[in-house]
């Protein structure tokens, strides 16, 4: 489905930019930027769905740092939250997030992007080298993305803690 969609964006930007042209998006392949773009929009949107599960999961965490005993489950803690606080909190540091995503999912997909060409250039692309340079990509974008998981978490867990002792966050910035 990703390459299918990239080949359909990159279709279209070329038919914009260029109604004359005959080369197929096959032959002149993708641009960096396409593949940034659309890796960093389908993170956002992957992301949006996943949040909620990852506050709670957050939550459980905190409760059971702070007391060893109890045990909870994703869906009391989800049930919890919902009646407590309303469906809003489920989303909390849902900005960090997003922003997280576009750090994240963009350079890795450009770092891998651009890793994969120059490695192309000197020799064959097999599974172990293209293991490799996933993962290099991958480390690198999550240090450029450790900021916004820092925020990310600290803005998740506020929602966790009691309403007097919240820190009642107002945005990435704030908790940075």
């Amino acid at each position: 489905f990703s390459t299918a969609f990239r080949r359909v964006v990159f279709d279209l930007c070329c038919s914009w930019s260029n109604p004359d042209s005959t080369m197929s998006a096959q032959q002149a392949g993708l641009p960096l930027w396409v593949n940034v773009s659309t890796g960093g929009l389908g993170g956002i949107f992957g992301w949006i769905w996943v949040h909620p599960v990852y506050t709670c999961s957050l939550q459980i965490n905190l409760a059971s740092l702070q007391s060893p005993g109890k045990k909870l489950s994703l869906p009391s803690v989800v049930t919890k939250t919902w009646n407590e606080e309303g469906v809003r909190s489920l989303y909390s540091g849902l900005p960090a997030g997003i922003l997280r995503q576009v750090f994240y999912a963009s350079s890795r997909l450009g770092f891998f992007q651009i890793f994969k060409d120059a490695w192309g250039t000197h020799s064959e692309m097999d599974f172990t080298s293209r293991m490799c340079l996933a993962s290099v990509a991958g480390g690198l974008a999550a240090y450029i993305a450790c900021p916004c998981e820092v925020s990310l978490v600290r803005m998740s867990n506020d929602a966790a803690l009691p309403m007097a002792a919240r820190r009642n966050y107002k945005g990435i910035m704030d908790c940075a």
